[in-house]
């Protein structure tokens, strides 16, 4: 199994972002809202892509075993 990092940084970045994004709501403040929009514009692709590899590794993973089973 390869070592992939987009799915810890994205949600990292996704829980982070919303709450900064939240605490600016809350207290008005335009930077923090932005900020907190830009991780989370960051963190949803990362999170996305991080975890569609991770589900492609795992068909890869069980098609492999299963075509090794029936093999034998």
């Amino acid at each position: 199994m390869e070592l992939d990092i987009r799915l810890p940084i994205g949600l990292m970045f996704l829980t982070l972002g919303a709450v900064l994004f939240a605490t600016g709501l809350v207290q008005s403040v335009s930077l923090t809202t932005l900020t907190g929009g830009a991780m989370l514009a960051f963190g949803l692709p990362m999170g996305f892509f991080g975890w569609r590899a991770q589900r492609r590794q795992t068909r890869a993973a069980a098609v492999a075993t299963s075509a090794a089973t029936r093999a034998s």
